[in-house]
């Protein structure tokens, strides 16, 4: 009986298993790695996504645009020419015939004040100032008062320049008072009362409003600064609320104070005691007989 044993399998046939066998395990390696890279490009994409959005939101909060300047920007402040023109300066004030004579070349009453007050002459009991302010950053900007900011003294006793008008009506003004400049500001509104214009005083403004203002957004104030009983150089606070700030805005007459003088007494018809005056200007209704323009009138004798 011929002995058969088992025979061992060849070399070739151990390598030929072994290498199918690394080739399984290779493809189970990169199909995991592959698997894996997927995971990870997927949750890459996930966080890349996420936290750009993320970044963006952030960004933009921290790169919100700034817009320089007070949140509050004066686009317009000047004073209003009143009707009649009373004025006083500071320290007696004697035209000359050739001033005389430019000051009545214009009749234009409104030429007229504003000659005498490049001239160094002030407004005399209130003065009317027109504010146009407007809105200065991307969010809404409140403004919460105005009240002055002044330095008062006694009234002037110059020259006075004295044409009345024939009467006014009444407007719609902001009322601040230099005398008591803590108090708080009124307002006057128009109505109609059988077929005339009255006015209507309604007390502390701003406690019953405030102003909003959106980016560009304008409002206009008028208001009127009045005194009895000083000569006073003022500027105008005005409070305004930035987000979490508040802050203190002056407003004055492009680099200059505001000027108004109180007036010496009247009597019943309204009329200054000129005696009081160094020297006295009659113009419009109040020339005496006999003149044209302004006309010089001795203080005892007006």
């Amino acid at each position: 009986m011929s002995n058969h044993r088992r025979s061992s399998p060849s070399r070739s046939s151990r390598h030929t298993a072994s290498s199918r066998a690394s080739q399984k395990q290779s493809r189970r390696r990169r199909l995991a790695k592959w698997s894996g890279g997927l995971a990870s490009v997927t949750i890459g994409a996930f966080s890349v996504a996420f936290f750009t959005t993320l970044g963006d939101h952030a960004g933009g909060t921290l790169t919100e645009p700034r817009i320089s300047g007070p949140p509050v920007q004066v686009d317009y402040v000047g004073t209003v020419i009143p009707e009649d023109t009373i004025v006083v300066s500071p320290r007696p004030m004697v035209l000359t015939r050739p001033q005389l004579r430019t000051l009545n070349s214009d009749l234009d009453p409104d030429a007229s004040y504003g000659w005498l007050i490049r001239h160094g002459a002030v407004a005399t009991g209130m003065v009317d100032i027109r504010l146009v302010v407007q809105g200065n950053r991307t969010h809404a900007v409140r403004i919460l008062n105005i009240k002055p900011a002044e330095h008062c003294a006694r009234p002037l006793r110059g020259t006075i320049f004295y044409s009345p008008s024939a009467g006014a009506d009444p407007i719609t003004q902001l009322n601040v008072n230099l005398d008591d400049p803590n108090a708080p500001a009124s307002f006057q509104v128009n109505q109609q009362v059988n077929g005339t214009t009255q006015g209507r005083t309604v007390s502390d403004y701003f406690g019953h409003n405030t102003v909003s203002l959106g980016n560009g957004e304008q409002f206009t104030f008028d208001i009127q600064a009045a005194t009895a009983r000083h000569y006073c150089q003022f500027s105008l606070d005005m409070t305004v609320v930035d987000r979490t700030k508040t802050v203190v805005e002056s407003v004055d007459n492009h680099g200059v104070p505001f000027r108004v003088t109180a007036i010496y007494g009247k009597n019943r018809n309204l009329i200054p005691t000129f005696s009081r005056y160094s020297a006295v200007y009659l113009g419009g209704v109040a020339t005496p007989e006999g003149h044209n323009g302004w006309t010089p009138v001795p203080p005892a004798q007006a």
